[in-house]
C-alpha cells in the first residue's frame, strides 16, 4: 500500500495524527464507512483518551457521523466533501448515505483492504484505465458496464463495472505502469459473511 504524502499532509493539517490520516485516507478511498474495531486494529489503540479525541476531531470538524444500524450497532460515516475533494475524490459515492446492504460490501471490503495492507491498489478509475488500457492493452469496454443518465438534455454516461471492484496488484505500482509482469486480483466481497462489532 503506498499512501500519497500530500494527501496525508493535508489530512494531518486538519489536526489529525499521521497514523489517524493513513486512516482517513483508506476509509474514504475504500470504503466511506468503518467500525471501531477497524480503527483499533489499524492503529493497535486501545479504547480509552485516543480513540476518545480521534471520534471528538472527526464529528467537531463534521468530517464524520455516526449512523445506527440494528444488529451492527454504531457505524462511522466519513462523509465531508471537502475531504473528499482534498484527496481528489470527490465524485465518489463513498461520501453518500446508503442502506444497510451497501455498507455491510463497504465495511467487508475495509476489512479486506485493512488485512492485506502489503498488495498496491488500483484506487481511482484513472488509476484503473491507465493499467488496463495503456500497460495491458485492454481496453475498458470489454468489462460489464452500466450506463448513468443525468439530466435529460445532458449525455449519458458509461461507467465499468471495473470501477467498482476492489483490484490490487502483486507487484509494486512504480513497477506495474513499466509493464513488468504483474498478477491482477479482483476482489468480491460477501457482506453475508461480514463481521459487525463495534
Amino acid at each position: 500500500m503506498t499512501f500519497t504524502p500530500v494527501h496525508l499532509e493535508t489530512l494531518e493539517s486538519y489536526g489529525y495524527t499521521p497514523q489517524e490520516a493513513r486512516f482517513l485516507y483508506l476509509v474514504a478511498t475504500h470504503s466511506g464507512y468503518f467500525l471501531a474495531r477497524q480503527f483499533l486494529a489499524f492503529t493497535g489503540a486501545h479504547w480509552g483518551k485516543r480513540t476518545t479525541l480521534f471520534w471528538t476531531k472527526l464529528q467537531t470538524s463534521k468530517h464524520a457521523r455516526t449512523e445506527c444500524f440494528p444488529k451492527h450497532g454504531v457505524v462511522y460515516h466519513v462523509f465531508a466533501r471537502k475531504l473528499y475533494r482534498q484527496l481528489g475524490r470527490e465524485n465518489l459515492r463513498n461520501r453518500r448515505e446508503h442502506e444497510i446492504q451497501y455498507v455491510q460490501r463497504r465495511l467487508a471490503m475495509l476489512d479486506f483492504v485493512l488485512s492485506h495492507l502489503d498488495l498496491d491498489y488500483l484506487e481511482t478509475e484513472p488509476d484503473k484505465r491507465a493499467y488496463f488500457e495503456k500497460t495491458s492493452a485492454i481496453p475498458l469496454h470489454v468489462f460489464p458496464s452500466r450506463t448513468y443518465h443525468g439530466q435529460p438534455h445532458s449525455q449519458p454516461t458509461v461507467r465499468p463495472r471495473a470501477d467498482r471492484l476492489r483490484i490490487s496488484l502483486s507487484c509494486p505500482l512504480g513497477f506495474a505502469f513499466r509493464k513488468s509482469p504483474c498478477a491482477v486480483r479482483f476482489s468480491r466481497h460477501d457482506s453475508s459473511r461480514f463481521k459487525s462489532g463495534r
